[in-house]
């Protein structure tokens, strides 16, 4: 896995926690990035270089990349408009849309996403998706202990409860966040461990 940030990778950790628990035989990695790197965050010349360094080490894995959508959105430092002509070799990208405290609404109950939809809307989020010290306040008001780049309490001890509701609220389509990685997870595992059973076979669910 190629990722933005420092909070992606604790949730790769929690979630790896989860599929050990489950039985199930897979591991996500993410490589410590150099502080370059952690500065760069999600823009696409900086996960870019990451993905080459890793598949320079890797020549064997073909990693995914996974990054907040809201950076594109905006075409900040030019990212919409590389991404959208990077060169051969760089596969298409996972997004958080819009980033990944989004991400993190989707694993709480449909009442609890639904109040972060209402506050979005109210400040134009979904057009002009809000920056970190516009976004961050807000959000603590629903997860008052969480801090940027680790995972609220309730997240902690990942649960197949609380994934299974992510990949719920992500696959609906009328709610405007959605997480290409965990659709993207629950059809890998899908695939190789066919009855692995909830919370992955949602996405089996939603093609019958």
């Amino acid at each position: 896995m190629v990722c933005e940030g420092k909070s992606e990778r604790n949730y790769l950790a929690a979630l790896n926690r989860l599929l050990r628990d489950s039985g199930i035989g897979l591991t996500l990695l993410s490589p410590n990035p150099k502080k370059r790197d952690e500065d760069g965050g999600g823009h696409f010349r900086n996960v870019v270089q990451k993905y080459k360094d890793f598949r320079r080490n890797n020549r064997n894995v073909q990693p995914w990349i996974w990054v907040d959508w809201d950076l594109y959105l905006r075409n900040d430092q030019h990212s919409m408009e590389l991404y959208e002509s990077r060169p051969k070799g760089i596969p298409a990208f996972l997004f958080s849309i819009h980033n990944f405290e989004d991400f993190l609404v989707l694993h709480s109950s449909t009442d609890r996403v639904y109040e972060w939809i209402n506050v979005c809307r109210e400040y134009n989020h979904f057009t002009s998706p809000m920056h970190s010290e516009e976004y961050i306040p807000l959000f603590k008001r629903q997860f008052p202990e969480y801090k940027k780049g680790e995972l609220p309490d309730s997240l902690a001890m990942l649960s197949n409860v609380q994934v299974e509701n992510a990949l719920i609220h992500s696959l609906d389509a009328s709610i405007p966040f959605r997480c290409d990685f965990i659709e993207n997870l629950a059809e890998f595992i899908m695939a190789r461990y066919p009855d692995a059973g909830r919370p992955w076979n949602v996405v089996k669910k939603k093609d019958e």
